[in-house]
């Protein structure tokens, strides 16, 4: 690694000296943390005929409309352990630690309110694209 990349991320750890206010940083301005899922959607829709538009909390859920448009019978969906609202209390199963080991610290009820509203225009165009809003995202 370059000496550039080693300042860099000093620079950064001095600048946030924790994971939750880099987060809040980046929801600050616009940054690559914040795609437009519509437009990346649309995108995609423009190039290809079939797009199927992924709500992963959804496929989670039930996969039958993933199966149904990969024209393959998917019987079980890896379990997804990871809800920033659950932090450091998620469950540790073993053979799952990348969804364990990421987060270092819990979010507050002032962080997720924070994050919803810095995010409502997601939410927003994702409504007005597709007429819902996927239940899981309304918790």
């Amino acid at each position: 690694m370059s000496a550039w990349y080693f300042k860099k991320w000093n620079d950064s750890h001095e600048k946030y000296p924790d994971s939750i206010t880099y987060w809040r940083s980046q929801l600050s301005s616009p940054s690559h943390l914040l795609p437009d899922y519509v437009e990346v959607y649309k995108n995609w829709s423009s190039a290809f005929k079939k797009v199927y538009p992924v709500i992963m909390e959804e496929v989670w859920e039930d996969p039958r409309g993933l199966s149904e448009f990969l024209g393959v019978k998917i019987d079980k969906m890896s379990e997804n352990l990871y809800f920033p609202e659950r932090g450091t209390n998620m469950p540790h199963i073993e053979g799952l630690e990348h969804q364990w080991q990421s987060d270092m610290q819990d979010l507050t009820d002032d962080d997720l309110q924070y994050g919803r509203n810095r995010l409502e225009w997601v939410y927003n165009n994702f409504k007005s694209e597709f007429h819902y809003i996927p239940e899981s995202w309304e918790k």
